[in-house]
């Protein structure tokens, strides 16, 4: 082709208002036309140089939203282009449903090396409708929670989860303390840290302490520099609670009293168990009150399974960003795989599974082979032939109690004296122990007075 030909084809392929975009061999925008601009509301001097990575972001203030939507699908040798559905998002906040027609332009004298075309088109102006793969899901998923309840970084596709971000959504709009309850790995702090970044104290410090881990002196030692109003740059930002249950009753009543005041800072809390079912002699009830104007459950995954392949395909495209090599996602085989699994782990042991088998794969796509060992393990465990169900540790320790005593009174002949001497308890309290074990309290007393009891 001619100098000036080539010359044309690139002023009518700029200047189109049919959107078309080029990328080069590491996915980098080389052109993004007038009909991109006028479509994305991004000028092409913002977006050229930047690379298209496998990654949905639902913030349409990012150039990021654009360039994850127009990351091209791997191609074989032989396909001369692929179709893929497509959510291109604009500045202004609009999602439009789009596909994109990606055409691969080989080198002729490089068939090694190549650069792709992509075509915006309307569905339905393109072919039939084939199934959507997960990445589109996702980011139609993003789109339709940022437009409802302008969240998105939470994959909702339950009701259980739309309740969540519902609350989510309610909790960014005050300052009110929040209370987070649910099982160990289903992603409390993250939860938290979603509300904090959609209100105006996103810009602020977000401080978790660990009230499982860390001493009393330590935890101490934090309350007393984020409780201190009087210093010249009293604390402003979120306190996150870790495990608010295990914080020693003496920090309880500090904690209460400063929350009576007016402070500059946001408190939350979190824990396993709902907050008002613990012993009162353990929490106090006052705190518990202060902790929980808005209290959110955050289902286990199993309870939760229609979040699970779309959860999943977020979970991939995280581990993206920044790769040079990028997963478009994980095989039909593995998505079977992590449908039958129970996940006792929730969300953190996904995250690791997913972690361990990114760096496995030498493919776009994760296979089973690339699922970590200790995966295996789970499943055969998961798997196994249940055992007997074991009793309570309290009514398990009841259980031998009563057997031994038993035993020792058999060997006494019934003789509570002689029984208390062997099992080294005063007689009072035996009396007392055999009346809550249900062991008949005056069976064989007369004996034990002619003994001299």
């Amino acid at each position: 082709m001619s100098k000036r030909a080539k010359r044309g084809l690139a002023t009518w392929l700029t200047g189109s208002t049919l959107p078309i975009f080029v990328l080069d061999d590491r996915n980098v925008l080389l052109v993004f036309n007038r009909g991109c601009e006028e479509l994305t509301e991004w000028p092409a001097s913002e977006m050229i140089g930047r690379k298209c990575e496998y990654i949905a972001v639902a913030n349409s203030s990012l150039p990021e939203s654009v360039t994850g939507a127009l990351c091209p699908p791997k191609l074989s040798e032989s396909e001369i282009s692929k179709s893929v559905l497509s959510v291109i998002p604009s500045q202004s906040g609009k999602s439009t449903r789009k596909r994109i027609e990606f055409f691969p332009l080989r080198e002729e004298r490089d068939e090694t090396s190549f650069r792709m075309m992509g075509v915006i088109l309307d569905e339905a102006e393109s072919e039939p409708a084939r199934p959507t793969n997960s990445h589109y899901r996702l980011a139609e998923l993003q789109a339709e929670l940022q437009r409802r309840f302008r969240v998105s970084r939470i994959v909702a596709a339950s009701p259980l989860m739309e309740r969540v971000v519902s609350q989510v959504r309610l909790a960014a709009e005050s300052r009110l303390p929040v209370f987070l309850q649910g099982e160990r790995g289903v992603g409390r702090e993250y939860i938290a840290r979603a509300i904090h970044n959609a209100t105006t104290f996103a810009d602020r410090r977000f401080v978790q302490i660990d009230c499982e881990t860390l001493s009393r002196f330590e935890i101490h030692r934090s309350f007393r520099r984020l409780l201190d109003q009087e210093t010249e740059e009293p604390f402003s930002g979120t306190v996150l609670l870790r495990n608010v249950d295990h914080l020693p009753l003496d920090l309880q009543m500090e904690l209460s009293r400063a929350l009576q005041q007016l402070l500059r800072s946001r408190w939350m809390s979190t824990s396993r168990y709902k907050i008002d079912e613990l012993d009162p002699e353990k929490f106090e009830p006052v705190l518990a009150a202060q902790l929980t104007p808005i209290s959110i459950f955050i289902p286990p995954l199993r309870q939760r399974r229609e979040d699970l392949p779309i959860l999943v395909q977020s979970l991939v495209e995280d581990a993206n960003f920044g790769r040079e090599v990028q997963r478009e996602g994980v095989s039909p085989e593995v998505e079977q795989e992590f449908a039958s699994y129970s996940w006792p782990g929730n969300v953190s042991e996904l995250v690791r599974t997913l972690e361990k088998a990114f760096r496995n794969s030498s493919d776009s796509v994760i296979e089973l082979e690339d699922l970590p060992a200790d995966f295996r393990i789970g499943q055969d465990a998961a798997t196994a032939r249940p055992r007997k169900p074991s009793l309570p540790l309290e009514e398990y320790l009841k259980q031998i109690e009563e057997k031994r005593v038993r035993e020792v009174l058999e060997q006494c002949g019934g003789n509570k004296t002689a029984a208390a001497e062997i099992l080294g308890l005063p007689r009072p309290k035996l009396y007392r122990r055999l009346a809550q074990l249900g062991i008949d309290v005056a069976q064989d007393a007369p004996s034990e007075e002619k003994d001299g009891a």
